[in-house]
């Protein structure tokens, strides 16, 4: 098996986002992201967007009420099934502190489920 060339741990979680084309002023569109790494993330939306299209993002990650907004380019994409394309995107946090926010948030949720309604704080 080849080893995973990705640089930071990877979760398979998934959480509502929104993205629109990069520099304009389109509306947001609601998507999913399916995973999520400092690195790049899957995702599920209705517009079926072209390898290469550069997008802004909004994300509130899972045990935060925080909005994250980072940039990421589309690397590929699956054609839509079910009225949904998937997409894969390669972020790019604009400062070292994005990169470890989302490494945090991924390797505490990669540490297992969490009660609904917990605080996100890790249990005892």
């Amino acid at each position: 098996m080849p080893a995973d060339r990705r640089k930071h741990a990877r979760v398979q979680e998934s959480f509502p986002a929104k993205c629109r084309r990069a520099g304009t002023r389109e509306p947001w569109q609601d998507i999913k992201v399916v995973n999520l790494s400092a690195d790049g993330l899957r995702c599920l939306g209705t517009l079926p967007y072209e390898a290469q299209t550069e997008l802004d993002f909004q994300l509130t990650l899972p045990l935060t009420e925080d909005c994250l907004e980072i940039a990421g380019t589309v690397v590929w994409m699956r054609a839509p099934a079910a009225g949904l394309a998937e997409l894969g995107v390669r972020l790019r946090p604009v400062s070292e502190v994005q990169e470890t926010h989302i490494d945090q948030i991924v390797d505490f949720m990669r540490r297992g489920p969490h009660p609904s309604g917990s605080s996100g704080a890790p249990a005892p």
